[in-house]
């Protein structure tokens, strides 16, 4: 099955979303659609933007779904404030039943695989998961335990996948939701390839093609590329990756 993953949205459903259509007519082969989380918030939005174009994304993937595509959607950082209910950067409490009537029935994750890669929205350190996980073999089991423990609804349990480190100001372990692209490269789980969104970068790349190439190095590819600077500027050019029979491809729109 060939793939699609699409890097953090930020209320820009109505410029990403196009790019994606025209990504799909481009390649029909593309049976699925991930989206690697953070569909919420974005830079100085009201709360008529947030609900305009969180409906327009939970609409646009309901319609996908309609049409024969498997569509992921993962929860990151700023939709997990939702969740929790609890202010974050960016988060608007007012709107957080709304978020929950409208985002959350289209069934967020917090990891799915394709292809042997383990998708979440900020990547799977090796310290969080000897902390959290039991030992997982493959990236089918990580993603398994990783839902298990949100499905769960526990509350040790969801903290825990919120866990902070110190690149992104916090104290904890790096966790799934929060890792910093560096915190990631130095800590990957072994012998895991992984995708995420989460830290910008200017275009859809491979750790291996950083300048990071540590002996064995899993695959680590980042595909954050529509988020904003504070002043509205774009950091990155809209690409995004196509997967195939373990094979990552970056594409533009």
């Amino acid at each position: 099955m060939r793939t699609l993953i699409v890097g953090d949205v930020h209320l820009k459903a109505s410029a990403i979303l196009a790019d994606v259509d025209d990504v799909l007519s481009v390649h029909p082969e593309v049976q699925r659609i991930v989206f690697t989380g953070d569909i919420c918030d974005e830079w100085n939005a009201g709360e008529a933007l947030m609900m305009r174009e969180l409906e327009e994304f939970a609409d646009w993937v309901e319609e996908r779904r309609d049409e024969g595509y498997e569509v992921d959607v993962l929860f990151g950082n700023h939709d997990f404030q939702y969740l929790l209910g609890k202010q974050g950067p960016g988060t608007i409490m007012d709107l957080i039943p709304f978020v929950r009537e409208t985002l959350f029935p289209l069934g967020l994750r917090a990891a799915v695989t394709v292809d042997g890669f383990l998708v979440t929205h900020a990547g799977l350190t090796q310290s969080w998961a000897d902390e959290h996980l039991d030992c997982p073999e493959s990236a089918e089991e990580a993603a398994e335990q990783l839902n298990e423990m949100l499905d769960g609804r526990d509350y040790h349990d969801l903290q825990a996948l919120f866990t902070c480190g110190p690149d992104r100001g916090g104290r904890g372990i790096p966790g799934p939701l929060w890792a910093d692209r560096y915190e990631l490269q130095e800590d990957p789980v072994e012998e895991m390839g992984q995708i995420v969104g989460h830290s910008p970068v200017d275009t859809a790349c491979c750790s291996e093609g950083s300048g990071w190439v540590p002996d064995a190095a899993p695959e680590l590819w980042f595909c954050d590329t529509f988020s904003l600077f504070s002043d509205g500027r774009p950091i990155g050019d809209g690409t995004m990756l196509l997967v195939e029979d373990g094979v990552v491809e970056v594409v533009e729109a």
